[in-house]
């Protein structure tokens, strides 16, 4: 395991878990960093604030650094099992198409060994035992 400081582990456990500030770098940083980003009347960020660019600044830089990179691969490999790919196709099948994510977990199952792919051998129609070593030789190569 990577060693980081308290505030940086936490910047990663905000960035990776879902929520508010899942896959936020900016949002992150103000949490683990005790940021308070002013919002607007309408509740939202101010992006325009002396505070949110600093925090912005920062989280650029902290996530670009090669420890940060290398806790966030570990815990990305750690989420990546078959429970969780589980539940995200159930969850695309519940709620509509999203090709990228399921061809990821096509290839993820593939990857895995997950699904035993049947393949049709045909023997134009003629009993297996009834053709020779050669022939099913070509068969199997086929």
């Amino acid at each position: 395991m990577i060693t980081l400081t308290p505030q940086q582990e936490q910047f990663v456990i905000n960035y990776t878990t879902k929520g508010e500030m899942y896959s936020n770098a900016t949002k992150s940083y103000a949490n683990a960093y005790d940021f308070n980003l002013p919002k607007k009347d309408d509740g939202t960020v101010d992006i325009k604030s002396n505070d949110y660019a600093t925090c912005n600044s920062c989280a650029t830089r902290l996530i670009q650094s090669a420890s940060i990179q290398k806790r966030l691969q570990e815990i990305y490999l750690a989420m990546l099992n078959d429970a969780s790919i589980d539940a995200r196709l159930s969850e695309i099948a519940h709620k509509g198409n999203e090709a990228n994510s399921i061809q990821a977990v096509k290839i993820y199952n593939d990857l895995k060994q997950r699904i035993t792919k049947k393949i049709d051998i045909t023997s134009a129609n003629r009993p297996l035992g009834a053709l020779s070593d050669e022939e099913l030789e070509r068969l199997a190569k086929e």
